[in-house]
C-alpha cells in the first residue's frame, strides 16, 4: 500500500514538473515573439524615418545608419557610407574634437545646428540631437544621434539676410537722398521766403501784395509736403527720433494754433484754442513733435471745413508725481467722415475718398505720421465723426512734470543798432538776404562763403571793431557750421562773440550738441525775419550788463535760443488770466479777446474749477461768469476770498460777467467780494479798459522793425482812430493779431450796414423808438472801431429820437451819416488790407 502511494506521488510530481516546464517554454516563446516583433517595428521606424539616424563609436566609426542618413550626406548606399569615418564629414577637425568633448561632458546635445561636408563636397546643414551611451561590462561607449536636413532653410535665411542688408542699404540711400534733397530744397526756399518777406515790407500796389502773399503761402505749403515725405521715410526706416527737453506746454499748443489762424480766417472759419486751467505750465518731452501732430490735425480740420468753427481743446486726464497725461481734441463743423472711411484714415497715402486729393490736396501721409508719433510718445489717437456733422480728432500724450520756475526768461537787448555781425554761408542768396535784414536793423554786416576765410576775418578785425555775433550756416563744404563754431570757440579771444547756427537740414540732437559747443542760438531755415530779429536781441542780451550785486542763488544756465524758446519767453511774460465760463461760444469769444489783448487764458467751466484754479495759480485777473452750473460765480468768489483770507494772500481782482444788467446786480457782485462788473455783450475796448484798470498791460517786446521803406500814405486818420487797432495788436506781433483785426472789421461792416438800413426805415415811418435803438447800437459799435465822427452823428440821431415823435432834422442827419459811413468803410478797408 505504501509502495502504491509512493508511485502515485512520483507520477504526480512528474506531471507537475512537466506542466511547469511547458508553461516556462510557452512564456519564453511569447517573449521571443514579442521581441522579434518589436525589433521588426523598430527596424521599420529606423529605415522609414525621414530623419537620419546613426550609431557610431567615439572615434567616428559607424555601426549603423538608416537610409535617410546616408542620403542626407549624398551617398548612394549604406555600405558606401559605412566605409567612411564620421570625421571625414566635418569641415574642420577642430570642430569635431570640440563637439565630442562637449558631448562627453554633457552626455547629450539637443537640436544643435551643425554644418558638414557632403560626399560631393557641397555643404549641408543639419539639426542634430545626440546622446552618449555607455557600454556594458567595459564595452566602449557609442554615440546615437538623429539628423534633420535644414540646408534649404539655411539657404533661405542667408538669402533673406542678403536681401535685408540690400534693403537696409537701399533705405539708407533713400534716407540720405531725402535728407540731401531736403537741404537742397530748403536752401533756395529760405531765399524765397526771406526775400518775399522783405518784398512785402516795401511799397507795393494791392495786386502786387496779393501776388507776394500767394508766393509766401505756396512756399509754406511746399515745406509742409517736404516735411511729410521726410518724416514718413523716417517712419519706414525706423530712424524717427525724439527730443526730451523742458518746454512751456501752452506755448507749443498756441504756436500750432497761431500758425493756422490766417488760413482759418481767410475761409471765414472761426478758430479757438481753449486750454483748461489744470494744464501744467512746464513739461518735459518733444515740443516739436507735439506741434507737428497739432498742426496736422488743425490743418485738416480747417481744410475740410467750409464754414463754422474749428476748436482746439486741451485738458489734463491723469497725473502723478512724475508725469501728466494731456488729452487734445480738435473739433470742426466740416464735411464729416463715414464709418468705413474712418477705418483707413490713419494708413499711409490714404484719404477719405479718391476725390479728396484732387479737391483739397495733401500727401495722405499726415495722419499716418501723426499716429506713429503719438504711439511713440506713449499715447493714443482716434476720431469720431458723422458725414455732414463734422469731426472730432483726439489724442493723448504722457509728459514729464517740471517745476514752473525751471524755464529762465532771458532779458532781451532793446535794439541791434551798431552791432558788428559776420554771416557765413556758401549760398549767395542767403548772404544777400541776411545782409539786407541785418542792415535794416542798423547792424554792420560782413559776409563770406568759407569757414577758413571767416576765421581770418575774425582775426583781422579783433583789434579794431571785433564781431559781436556770427551767423553760421550749418551745411557748408570743407568746414560745416558746427566745426566752424568749435574753431571759433577754441580761441579764448573770441569768448565774447555770440554764435547763431542756421540750418536747412535740422536733426534732433543738433541743438543739444550746439549748446555743448557754446552756440547761443539755433534756427531752422527758412527763417522768418521776426524770429531772426528776436533771436539776435535775446542772444545779445541787455546792452548794459547789470552791476555787481550781493551774492545770490545761482541761476540755471540759459538755454540755447530757438524759435520755440523765443515764443516761450514772450508767453511767460504775458499776464495770466482765468476765465470762468460755461457757454462754449462765450468761451471762444472772451478767450480770443483776452489773448489778442496780450493775456494767457486758462479756462474753468464752473465755479468749482475756478476755486480750484485760484488755489493753485496766482492769476493777474479772474473773469467770472455769474451763472454757471454746479457753483455760480458769486458763490465761487466768496470761497476764493475766504481762502485768500486764511492764507493771508492779497485778493486777486475778480470781474463779474452777467447778461442780466438789472438794477442791483452790481451791488450783489460787490457784496460777494468781486472787484468790478461787466455786462454782456462786451466789446474789446471795454475789456481792454478793464484790464488797464487793474494794471494789466501786454508785455511783448513787439515785432521786428521794418526795413526803411517809403510809407504808404493813408489819409484816413481823421475818419477813424488808428490807435484802437494798434492797441489790439499790442502783445502779439504777427498773423494772429492781424487776423483778429480783419475779422473785427468784417463783422462791423456787415452789422453796420444792417443797422443803417434799420435806421433809415425808422426815419421813413417816423418810428422814434426804433430809431433810438438803431442809432444807439451803431453808436456803440462805431465808437469801438474808433469812428468817433460817425458815433457823434448817431448820438445826435438818438437825442432827436428821445426828444419827441416828429423826428425833425433826422433825414438830414441820416444823409450826413451815410456819407460819413462811406468814408469809414474806405478807411477800414485800407486798414484791413494792411492787416491781411
Amino acid at each position: 500500500m505504501t509502495g502504491s502511494i509512493a508511485v502515485a506521488l512520483a507520477l504526480l510530481a512528474v506531471v507537475v514538473l512537466t506542466g511547469l516546464a511547458w508553461l516556462a517554454y510557452r512564456r519564453q516563446s511569447s517573449r521571443t515573439i514579442a521581441l522579434q516583433s518589436s525589433e521588426r517595428h523598430y527596424r521599420q521606424l529606423f529605415e522609414r524615418s525621414l530623419a537620419g539616424v546613426y550609431r557610431c563609436t567615439l572615434d567616428g566609426r559607424f555601426l549603423e545608419v538608416n537610409e535617410a542618413c546616408f542620403r542626407i550626406f549624398g551617398y548612394a548606399s549604406r555600405d558606401e557610407y559605412l566605409s567612411h569615418n564620421a570625421s571625414d564629414s566635418w569641415l574642420e577637425p577642430a570642430e569635431r574634437d570640440a563637439f565630442v568633448a562637449r558631448l562627453t561632458s554633457l552626455k547629450s546635445i539637443a537640436n544643435a545646428e551643425c554644418s558638414y561636408r557632403r560626399n560631393d563636397g557641397a555643404r549641408v546643414w543639419v539639426l542634430e540631437s545626440v546622446a552618449l551611451l555607455e557600454g556594458e561590462a567595459g564595452a566602449p561607449a557609442i554615440i546615437e544621434g538623429t539628423l534633420i536636413d535644414i540646408t534649404k532653410r539655411k539657404h533661405a535665411e542667408e538669402e533673406m539676410h542678403v536681401a535685408k542688408e540690400a534693403a537696409e542699404r537701399a533705405n539708407q540711400a533713400k534716407s540720405e537722398f531725402l535728407a540731401n534733397m531736403s537741404h537742397e530744397i530748403r536752401t533756395p526756399m529760405n531765399g524765397i521766403v526771406g526775400m518775399t518777406e522783405l518784398l512785402l515790407l516795401t511799397d507795393l500796389r494791392k495786386e502786387q501784395r496779393e501776388y507776394a502773399d500767394i508766393v509766401l503761402k505756396s512756399a509754406d505749403s511746399l515745406l509742409t509736403i517736404i516735411n511729410d515725405i521726410l518724416d514718413f521715410s523716417k517712419v519706414e526706416t525706423g530712424t524717427l527720433q525724439f527730443e526730451t527737453i523742458d518746454f512751456v506746454l501752452r506755448t507749443a499748443i498756441e504756436e500750432a494754433a497761431d500758425l493756422l489762424a490766417d488760413r482759418a480766417q481767410s475761409k471765414g472759419v472761426e478758430m479757438a484754442c481753449l486750454i483748461q486751467h489744470d494744464i501744467p505750465v512746464v513739461v518735459r518731452g518733444d515740443p516739436g513733435r507735439l506741434r507737428q501732430v497739432l498742426t496736422n490735425l488743425l490743418g485738416n480740420a480747417i481744410k475740410f471745413t467750409e464754414s463754422g468753427e474749428v476748436v482746439l481743446r486741451a485738458k489734463r486726464t491723469d497725473e502723478s508725481n512724475e508725469a501728466v497725461t494731456v488729452r487734445f481734441e480738435i473739433t470742426d463743423t466740416g464735411v464729416g467722415i463715414s464709418a468705413d472711411d474712418q477705418r483707413r484714415l490713419f494708413h499711409a497715402f490714404s484719404q477719405a475718398d479718391g476725390s479728396t486729393t484732387r479737391r483739397f490736396g495733401g500727401t495722405g501721409l499726415g495722419l499716418a505720421i501723426s499716429k506713429r508719433l503719438i504711439e511713440l510718445m506713449g499715447g493714443e489717437i482716434g476720431v469720431t465723426s458723422e458725414p455732414g456733422k463734422g469731426s472730432a480728432f483726439w489724442f493723448t500724450v504722457k509728459l514729464g512734470k517740471i517745476p514752473a520756475n525751471q524755464i529762465v526768461v532771458p532779458p532781451a537787448r532793446e535794439h541791434l543798432r551798431g552791432l558788428h555781425v559776420l554771416a557765413v554761408d556758401d549760398n549767395q542768396t542767403n548772404l544777400q538776404l541776411v545782409r539786407a535784414q541785418t542792415r535794416s536793423w542798423g547792424m554792420v554786416c560782413d559776409v563770406t562763403t568759407q569757414g577758413s576765410e571767416a576765421l581770418q576775418m575774425i582775426d583781422d578785425v579783433r583789434g579794431t571793431q571785433p564781431y559781436d555775433i556770427a551767423l553760421l550756416d550749418m551745411q557748408m563744404p570743407g568746414m560745416d557750421g558746427l566745426q566752424l563754431a568749435e574753431a571759433i570757440k577754441r580761441n579764448p579771444a573770441n569768448a565774447h562773440m555770440k554764435l547763431v547756427v542756421m540750418t536747412s537740414m535740422a536733426q534732433r540732437g543738433h541743438a543739444a550738441r550746439s549748446e555743448q559747443i557754446g552756440i547761443a542760438g539755433y534756427l531752422n531755415k527758412p527763417i522768418r525775419q521776426a524770429d531772426l530779429y528776436d533771436c539776435l536781441r535775446t542772444v545779445m542780451g541787455p546792452a548794459s550788463p547789470a552791476s555787481p550785486a550781493a551774492p545770490h542763488a545761482a541761476q540755471p544756465p540759459p538755454r540755447i535760443v530757438t524759435a520755440h524758446t523765443l515764443k516761450e519767453a514772450k508767453d511767460l511774460q504775458r499776464p495770466r488770466v482765468l476765465l470762468a465760463e460755461d457757454n462754449q461760444t462765450n468761451q471762444m469769444t472772451a478767450t480770443r479777446m483776452l489773448e489778442m489783448l496780450g493775456c494767457q487764458v486758462d479756462l474753468a467751466v464752473n465755479g468749482i474749477e475756478a476755486v480750484e484754479a485760484c488755489g493753485r495759480v496766482d492769476y493777474a485777473l479772474v473773469v467770472m461768469d455769474n451763472q454757471m452750473p454746479e457753483m455760480d460765480g458769486l458763490t465761487a468768489t466768496r470761497q476764493i476770498r475766504t481762502i485768500e483770507l486764511a492764507r493771508g494772500t492779497p485778493p486777486v481782482p475778480i470781474v463779474a460777467l452777467t447778461a442780466d444788467a438789472m438794477v442791483g446786480d452790481r451791488e450783489k457782485c460787490m457784496a460777494a467780494g468781486m472787484s468790478d462788473y461787466m455786462s454782456k455783450p462786451f466789446k474789446v475796448v471795454q475789456l481792454r479798459e478793464m484790464l488797464e484798470q487793474f494794471g494789466i498791460r501786454p508785455s511783448s517786446p513787439g515785432p521786428a522793425p521794418k526795413p526803411a521803406v517809403d510809407a504808404v500814405s493813408v489819409p484816413h486818420e481823421a475818419t477813424i482812430d488808428l490807435s484802437m487797432f494798434d492797441s489790439l495788436r499790442d502783445g502779439e506781433a504777427g498773423s494772429g493779431a492781424n487776423a483778429f483785426v480783419a475779422k473785427l472789421i468784417d463783422l462791423y461792416l456787415v452789422e453796420s450796414t444792417t443797422r443803417i438800413a434799420a435806421l433809415k426805415d425808422a426815419v421813413d415811418v417816423r418810428d422814434a423808438p426804433a430809431l433810438s435803438r438803431a442809432s444807439h447800437s451803431l453808436k456803440g459799435a462805431s465808437s469801438a472801431m474808433g469812428a468817433s465822427r460817425l458815433a457823434a452823428i448817431c448820438d445826435s440821431l438818438e437825442t432827436i429820437a428821445r426828444s419827441g415823435a416828429t423826428l425833425d432834422g433826422a433825414p438830414a442827419l441820416v444823409t450826413e451819416l451815410e456819407q460819413e459811413f462811406i468814408r469809414v468803410c474806405n478807411a477800414l478797408q485800407v486798414e484791413r488790407s494792411v492787416a491781411v
